[in-house]
Protein backbone atom coordinates (compact mmCIF):
# COMPACT_ATOMS: atom_id res chain seq x y z
CA UNK A 1 0.00 0.00 0.00
CA UNK A 2 1.08 3.62 -0.49
CA UNK A 3 -0.12 6.98 0.81
CA UNK A 4 0.44 9.96 -1.47
CA UNK A 5 1.89 11.88 1.48
CA UNK A 6 1.48 12.27 5.23
CA UNK A 7 -0.83 15.26 4.67
CA UNK A 8 -2.83 13.73 1.82
CA UNK A 9 -5.74 11.36 2.25
CA UNK A 10 -5.20 9.24 -0.88
CA UNK A 11 -4.39 5.60 -0.17
CA UNK A 12 -3.56 3.11 -2.94
CA UNK A 13 -3.46 -0.61 -2.20
CA UNK A 14 -3.18 -3.83 -4.17
CA UNK A 15 -3.87 -7.46 -3.28
CA UNK A 16 -1.84 -10.52 -4.25
CA UNK A 17 -4.61 -11.25 -6.76
CA UNK A 18 -3.91 -7.98 -8.62
CA UNK A 19 -6.91 -5.98 -7.36
CA UNK A 20 -5.88 -2.31 -7.26
CA UNK A 21 -7.97 0.23 -5.34
CA UNK A 22 -7.55 3.91 -4.50
CA UNK A 23 -9.45 5.39 -1.56
CA UNK A 24 -9.83 8.80 -0.01
CA UNK A 25 -9.44 8.30 3.74
CA UNK A 26 -10.65 10.86 6.28
CA UNK A 27 -11.46 11.14 9.97
CA UNK A 28 -15.12 10.44 10.68
CA UNK A 29 -17.41 10.02 13.64
CA UNK A 30 -19.11 6.86 14.82
CA UNK A 31 -22.65 6.58 16.23
CA UNK A 32 -21.30 7.04 19.77
CA UNK A 33 -19.26 10.09 18.85
CA UNK A 34 -16.04 8.12 18.66
CA UNK A 35 -13.47 9.03 16.05
CA UNK A 36 -13.49 6.45 13.27
CA UNK A 37 -11.91 6.56 9.82
CA UNK A 38 -14.17 6.96 6.82
CA UNK A 39 -13.24 6.10 3.27
CA UNK A 40 -14.52 6.71 -0.24
CA UNK A 41 -13.59 4.45 -3.13
CA UNK A 42 -12.19 6.50 -6.03
CA UNK A 43 -10.83 3.91 -8.46
CA UNK A 44 -10.61 0.17 -9.11
CA UNK A 45 -8.44 -1.72 -11.57
CA UNK A 46 -7.36 -5.30 -12.26
CA UNK A 47 -3.64 -5.74 -12.86
CA UNK A 48 -2.04 -8.53 -14.83
CA UNK A 49 0.14 -10.70 -12.61
CA UNK A 50 3.24 -12.71 -13.54
CA UNK A 51 2.59 -16.28 -14.76
CA UNK A 52 2.02 -18.63 -11.82
CA UNK A 53 1.92 -15.76 -9.33
CA UNK A 54 -1.17 -16.95 -7.46
CA UNK A 55 0.46 -20.32 -6.79
CA UNK A 56 3.57 -18.63 -5.41
CA UNK A 57 3.26 -18.16 -1.66
CA UNK A 58 6.44 -16.08 -1.33
CA UNK A 59 6.46 -12.99 0.86
CA UNK A 60 7.54 -10.56 -1.86
CA UNK A 61 4.74 -8.32 -3.13
CA UNK A 62 3.41 -9.03 -6.62
CA UNK A 63 2.42 -5.40 -7.22
CA UNK A 64 4.51 -2.31 -6.47
CA UNK A 65 2.99 1.17 -6.20
CA UNK A 66 4.36 4.71 -6.42
CA UNK A 67 2.64 8.10 -6.43
CA UNK A 68 3.91 10.93 -8.61
CA UNK A 69 5.70 13.28 -6.16
CA UNK A 70 3.81 16.44 -7.14
CA UNK A 71 0.65 15.28 -8.91
CA UNK A 72 -1.71 13.26 -6.69
CA UNK A 73 -3.75 12.13 -9.68
CA UNK A 74 -0.87 10.07 -11.14
CA UNK A 75 -0.25 6.56 -9.77
CA UNK A 76 2.26 4.02 -11.10
CA UNK A 77 1.57 0.33 -10.55
CA UNK A 78 4.24 -2.20 -11.46
CA UNK A 79 3.10 -5.76 -12.14
CA UNK A 80 3.94 -8.57 -14.55
CA UNK A 81 5.91 -7.21 -17.51
CA UNK A 82 5.46 -3.47 -17.18
CA UNK A 83 4.47 -0.33 -15.33
CA UNK A 84 0.90 0.94 -15.60
CA UNK A 85 0.22 4.67 -15.18
CA UNK A 86 -3.25 5.49 -13.86
CA UNK A 87 -5.00 8.85 -13.61
CA UNK A 88 -6.97 8.82 -10.37
CA UNK A 89 -10.24 10.82 -10.36
CA UNK A 90 -10.32 13.81 -8.02
CA UNK A 91 -13.97 13.27 -7.04
CA UNK A 92 -15.79 10.02 -6.21
CA UNK A 93 -17.56 8.46 -9.21
CA UNK A 94 -21.35 8.45 -9.07
CA UNK A 95 -21.31 4.68 -9.48
CA UNK A 96 -20.24 2.85 -6.31
CA UNK A 97 -18.28 0.69 -6.38
CA UNK A 98 -16.63 2.26 -9.44
CA UNK A 99 -16.29 0.27 -12.64
CA UNK A 100 -12.90 -1.23 -13.39
CA UNK A 101 -10.60 1.09 -15.35
CA UNK A 102 -7.53 0.51 -17.46
CA UNK A 103 -4.21 2.37 -17.32
CA UNK A 104 -3.73 5.51 -19.37
CA UNK A 105 -0.14 4.63 -20.33
CA UNK A 106 1.91 1.44 -20.10
CA UNK A 107 5.69 1.21 -20.05
CA UNK A 108 6.77 -2.30 -20.99
CA UNK A 109 9.94 -4.07 -19.84
CA UNK A 110 12.40 -5.08 -22.57
CA UNK A 111 11.56 -8.63 -23.66
CA UNK A 112 14.72 -9.77 -25.45
CA UNK A 113 15.60 -13.16 -23.92
CA UNK A 114 13.59 -12.46 -20.74
CA UNK A 115 9.93 -12.84 -21.56
CA UNK A 116 8.96 -13.80 -17.99
CA UNK A 117 10.57 -10.83 -16.22
CA UNK A 118 8.18 -9.04 -13.87
CA UNK A 119 8.34 -5.64 -12.19
CA UNK A 120 9.43 -5.92 -8.55
CA UNK A 121 9.69 -2.22 -7.58
CA UNK A 122 8.78 1.14 -9.09
CA UNK A 123 9.59 4.75 -8.17
CA UNK A 124 9.45 8.32 -9.46
CA UNK A 125 12.33 10.76 -9.15
CA UNK A 126 11.80 13.71 -6.74
CA UNK A 127 11.14 16.02 -9.70
CA UNK A 128 8.74 13.53 -11.27
CA UNK A 129 10.57 13.47 -14.61
CA UNK A 130 12.01 9.94 -14.27
CA UNK A 131 10.23 6.62 -13.82
CA UNK A 132 12.43 3.82 -12.46
CA UNK A 133 11.50 0.13 -12.31
CA UNK A 134 13.34 -2.96 -11.07
CA UNK A 135 12.55 -6.46 -12.30
CA UNK A 136 12.77 -10.12 -11.37
CA UNK A 137 15.55 -10.77 -13.90
CA UNK A 138 18.00 -8.51 -12.06
CA UNK A 139 17.70 -5.31 -14.11
CA UNK A 140 16.75 -1.70 -13.42
CA UNK A 141 15.13 0.45 -16.13
CA UNK A 142 14.74 4.23 -16.41
CA UNK A 143 12.23 6.15 -18.56
CA UNK A 144 12.32 9.91 -19.11
CA UNK A 145 8.73 11.09 -18.81
CA UNK A 146 9.30 14.60 -20.16
CA UNK A 147 11.07 13.58 -23.34
CA UNK A 148 9.39 12.26 -26.48
CA UNK A 149 8.23 9.18 -24.61
CA UNK A 150 5.21 7.28 -25.86
CA UNK A 151 3.36 4.29 -24.54
CA UNK A 152 5.34 1.07 -24.81
CA UNK A 153 8.65 2.75 -25.63
CA UNK A 154 11.91 1.14 -24.52
CA UNK A 155 13.59 2.59 -21.43
CA UNK A 156 16.38 5.08 -22.02
CA UNK A 157 18.66 3.20 -19.64
CA UNK A 158 18.81 -0.40 -18.37
CA UNK A 159 21.50 -2.09 -16.28
CA UNK A 160 22.06 -4.97 -13.85
CA UNK A 161 23.14 -3.51 -10.49
CA UNK A 162 24.47 -6.74 -8.97
CA UNK A 163 25.83 -8.78 -11.87
CA UNK A 164 29.37 -7.36 -11.75
CA UNK A 165 30.05 -8.26 -8.11
CA UNK A 166 28.32 -11.65 -8.08
CA UNK A 167 27.52 -13.63 -11.21
CA UNK A 168 24.71 -15.52 -9.51
CA UNK A 169 23.12 -12.28 -8.29
CA UNK A 170 22.74 -11.07 -11.87
CA UNK A 171 19.97 -13.60 -12.43
CA UNK A 172 18.17 -12.78 -9.17
CA UNK A 173 15.53 -10.14 -8.66
CA UNK A 174 16.25 -6.57 -7.70
CA UNK A 175 13.88 -6.17 -4.74
CA UNK A 176 13.94 -2.40 -4.32
CA UNK A 177 14.83 0.79 -6.17
CA UNK A 178 14.42 4.44 -5.20
CA UNK A 179 15.70 7.81 -6.41
CA UNK A 180 17.22 9.47 -3.35
CA UNK A 181 18.19 12.84 -4.81
CA UNK A 182 18.35 14.98 -7.94
CA UNK A 183 21.01 17.68 -8.32
CA UNK A 184 20.70 21.07 -10.00
CA UNK A 185 22.04 19.69 -13.28
CA UNK A 186 19.39 16.92 -13.35
CA UNK A 187 21.73 14.08 -12.39
CA UNK A 188 20.43 11.73 -9.72
CA UNK A 189 21.37 9.22 -7.03
CA UNK A 190 19.59 5.85 -7.06
CA UNK A 191 19.67 3.12 -4.42
CA UNK A 192 19.07 -0.52 -5.40
CA UNK A 193 18.58 -3.59 -3.21
CA UNK A 194 19.31 -7.19 -4.17
CA UNK A 195 16.74 -9.99 -3.96
CA UNK A 196 16.83 -10.00 -0.14
CA UNK A 197 17.70 -6.32 0.35
CA UNK A 198 20.81 -7.65 2.09
CA UNK A 199 23.07 -5.66 -0.24
CA UNK A 200 22.34 -2.04 -1.13
CA UNK A 201 24.16 -0.03 -3.77
CA UNK A 202 24.23 3.70 -4.48
CA UNK A 203 24.41 4.76 -8.14
CA UNK A 204 25.00 8.08 -9.86
CA UNK A 205 22.98 8.66 -13.05
CA UNK A 206 23.55 11.48 -15.56
CA UNK A 207 20.87 14.08 -16.41
CA UNK A 208 17.81 12.73 -18.22
CA UNK A 209 18.84 13.97 -21.66
CA UNK A 210 22.12 12.00 -21.38
CA UNK A 211 20.65 8.72 -20.09
CA UNK A 212 20.56 6.95 -23.45
CA UNK A 213 23.58 4.64 -23.57
CA UNK A 214 25.02 5.93 -20.29
CA UNK A 215 26.90 3.79 -17.78
CA UNK A 216 25.68 4.30 -14.20
CA UNK A 217 28.53 4.86 -11.74
CA UNK A 218 28.45 2.79 -8.55
CA UNK A 219 29.21 5.04 -5.59
CA UNK A 220 29.04 2.58 -2.69
CA UNK A 221 27.86 -0.88 -1.65
CA UNK A 222 26.73 -1.92 1.84
CA UNK A 223 26.00 -5.54 2.80
CA UNK A 224 24.21 -6.85 5.90
CA UNK A 225 25.61 -10.21 7.04
CA UNK A 226 24.79 -12.18 10.18
CA UNK A 227 27.85 -13.41 12.06
CA UNK A 228 26.00 -16.66 12.77
CA UNK A 229 24.39 -17.54 9.45
CA UNK A 230 25.70 -15.08 6.87
CA UNK A 231 23.36 -13.51 4.27
CA UNK A 232 20.64 -16.14 4.85
CA UNK A 233 19.77 -14.33 8.10
CA UNK A 234 18.77 -11.20 6.18
CA UNK A 235 15.50 -10.62 4.32
CA UNK A 236 14.50 -6.96 4.47
CA UNK A 237 11.64 -4.73 3.45
CA UNK A 238 13.11 -1.36 2.45
CA UNK A 239 11.64 2.15 2.33
CA UNK A 240 13.23 5.58 1.92
CA UNK A 241 12.60 8.62 4.13
CA UNK A 242 14.06 11.48 2.06
CA UNK A 243 13.39 14.23 4.60
CA UNK A 244 15.71 12.54 7.12
CA UNK A 245 18.04 11.09 4.46
CA UNK A 246 17.42 7.56 5.70
CA UNK A 247 16.93 4.14 4.18
CA UNK A 248 14.84 2.11 6.64
CA UNK A 249 14.94 -1.69 6.48
CA UNK A 250 12.95 -4.27 8.43
CA UNK A 251 14.69 -7.65 8.64
CA UNK A 252 11.93 -10.25 8.84
CA UNK A 253 14.31 -13.10 9.68
CA UNK A 254 16.10 -11.45 12.61
CA UNK A 255 13.19 -9.32 13.90
CA UNK A 256 15.27 -6.17 13.55
CA UNK A 257 14.92 -2.67 12.12
CA UNK A 258 17.94 -1.01 10.47
CA UNK A 259 18.44 2.60 9.44
CA UNK A 260 21.12 3.69 6.99
CA UNK A 261 21.80 7.43 6.92
CA UNK A 262 23.14 8.89 3.69
CA UNK A 263 24.89 12.23 3.15
CA UNK A 264 24.53 14.13 -0.09
CA UNK A 265 27.59 15.60 -1.74
CA UNK A 266 28.69 17.12 -5.02
CA UNK A 267 30.19 15.01 -7.75
CA UNK A 268 33.68 14.89 -9.18
CA UNK A 269 35.69 18.06 -9.75
CA UNK A 270 34.90 17.92 -13.47
CA UNK A 271 31.18 18.12 -12.69
CA UNK A 272 30.73 19.56 -9.18
CA UNK A 273 26.98 20.08 -9.68
CA UNK A 274 26.37 16.36 -10.25
CA UNK A 275 24.54 14.27 -7.66
CA UNK A 276 26.51 12.06 -5.30
CA UNK A 277 25.84 10.42 -1.94
CA UNK A 278 27.41 8.10 0.60
CA UNK A 279 26.06 5.94 3.41
CA UNK A 280 27.77 7.16 6.59
CA UNK A 281 25.90 5.72 9.59
CA UNK A 282 23.95 2.60 10.49
CA UNK A 283 21.76 1.88 13.52
CA UNK A 284 19.56 -1.06 14.44
CA UNK A 285 16.87 -2.08 16.92
CA UNK A 286 15.11 -5.28 17.94
CA UNK A 287 11.34 -5.78 17.71
CA UNK A 288 9.17 -8.45 19.33
CA UNK A 289 7.64 -9.87 16.14
CA UNK A 290 8.77 -10.09 12.50
CA UNK A 291 7.74 -7.11 10.36
CA UNK A 292 5.90 -8.23 7.22
CA UNK A 293 5.20 -4.78 5.75
CA UNK A 294 6.66 -1.34 6.43
CA UNK A 295 5.91 2.32 5.72
CA UNK A 296 7.30 5.50 7.25
CA UNK A 297 6.13 8.97 8.16
CA UNK A 298 7.11 11.99 10.24
CA UNK A 299 5.30 13.27 13.31
CA UNK A 300 5.87 15.98 15.92
CA UNK A 301 5.97 14.31 19.36
CA UNK A 302 6.17 15.91 22.80
CA UNK A 303 8.62 14.00 25.03
CA UNK A 304 6.93 12.19 27.91
CA UNK A 305 9.81 12.98 30.27
CA UNK A 306 9.50 16.74 29.73
CA UNK A 307 5.91 17.81 29.02
CA UNK A 308 5.66 21.33 27.66
CA UNK A 309 9.25 21.32 26.43
CA UNK A 310 8.06 21.43 22.84
CA UNK A 311 7.54 18.76 20.24
CA UNK A 312 10.36 17.29 18.20
CA UNK A 313 10.18 15.60 14.83
CA UNK A 314 10.15 11.81 15.09
CA UNK A 315 10.40 9.04 12.52
CA UNK A 316 7.17 7.05 12.58
CA UNK A 317 7.17 3.42 11.44
CA UNK A 318 3.88 1.86 10.35
CA UNK A 319 4.31 -1.93 10.52
CA UNK A 320 2.27 -5.04 9.86
CA UNK A 321 3.60 -7.83 12.08
CA UNK A 322 2.63 -11.47 12.49
CA UNK A 323 0.12 -10.86 15.31
CA UNK A 324 -0.34 -7.09 15.35
CA UNK A 325 -0.33 -3.82 13.46
CA UNK A 326 2.06 -1.51 15.31
CA UNK A 327 3.37 2.03 15.11
CA UNK A 328 6.86 2.83 16.40
CA UNK A 329 8.56 6.16 17.03
CA UNK A 330 12.30 6.46 16.39
CA UNK A 331 14.34 9.49 17.44
CA UNK A 332 16.20 10.69 14.32
CA UNK A 333 19.12 11.70 16.56
CA UNK A 334 19.88 7.98 16.96
CA UNK A 335 20.19 7.51 13.20
CA UNK A 336 22.89 10.01 12.25
CA UNK A 337 26.56 10.35 13.15
CA UNK A 338 26.30 14.15 13.06
CA UNK A 339 24.30 14.05 16.30
CA UNK A 340 26.48 11.41 17.97
CA UNK A 341 29.99 12.61 17.17
CA UNK A 342 31.35 11.63 20.57
CA UNK A 343 30.30 7.99 20.31
CA UNK A 344 33.34 5.87 19.47
CA UNK A 345 32.21 2.37 20.44
CA UNK A 346 30.95 0.41 17.47
CA UNK A 347 30.40 -3.08 18.81
CA UNK A 348 29.77 -2.52 22.52
CA UNK A 349 26.49 -0.63 22.32
CA UNK A 350 23.66 -2.81 23.70
CA UNK A 351 20.89 -3.75 21.31
CA UNK A 352 17.49 -2.71 22.68
CA UNK A 353 13.93 -3.47 21.79
CA UNK A 354 12.03 -0.78 19.93
CA UNK A 355 8.93 0.15 21.92
CA UNK A 356 5.56 0.56 20.17
CA UNK A 357 4.35 4.14 19.79
CA UNK A 358 1.56 3.69 22.32
CA UNK A 359 4.03 2.55 25.00
CA UNK A 360 7.03 4.86 24.60
CA UNK A 361 8.24 7.58 22.29
CA UNK A 362 11.49 5.84 21.37
CA UNK A 363 14.20 3.57 22.67
CA UNK A 364 16.88 5.41 24.61
CA UNK A 365 19.81 3.75 22.88
CA UNK A 366 20.56 1.62 19.87
CA UNK A 367 23.29 -0.48 18.40
CA UNK A 368 25.07 1.68 15.85
CA UNK A 369 28.21 2.10 13.84
CA UNK A 370 29.77 4.35 11.28
CA UNK A 371 29.74 2.87 7.79
CA UNK A 372 33.38 2.14 7.10
CA UNK A 373 35.24 3.13 3.95
CA UNK A 374 35.61 -0.53 3.03
CA UNK A 375 31.90 -0.68 2.25
CA UNK A 376 32.41 1.61 -0.73
CA UNK A 377 33.68 -1.16 -2.99
CA UNK A 378 31.09 -1.99 -5.65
Amino acid sequence: MAFFSASNSLLASATRQGDLTVRSVADGQGPDGDEVPSETLLMRAQLQLPPGAEANSGSSPLVSLAWHPTTPQILAAGAAGGVNIFEVPTTPPAEQPPALVGPGIQYVLPTSGRSNAAVTAVAFSPAGDLLVAADSAGSVHVWWLEGDGEEGEAPMLSWQPFSSSNAAAGAAAVASVQVLHQADDGSSVVVTGDARNATLKLWSLPPAAALNGANPACLQAVQFVSSAHGPSDVFCHAVVQRELQLVVLANTVRKQVYTLHYSLSSGAAASPASAAAVFDYAAFWGVKQPILSLATGLEAVEPQAAPGAGASQQLLLYTVQTDAIQQYFVNPALCSSSVREAEEEEDTQPQVDLAPADQASAAAAASSRRVKDGSRRC
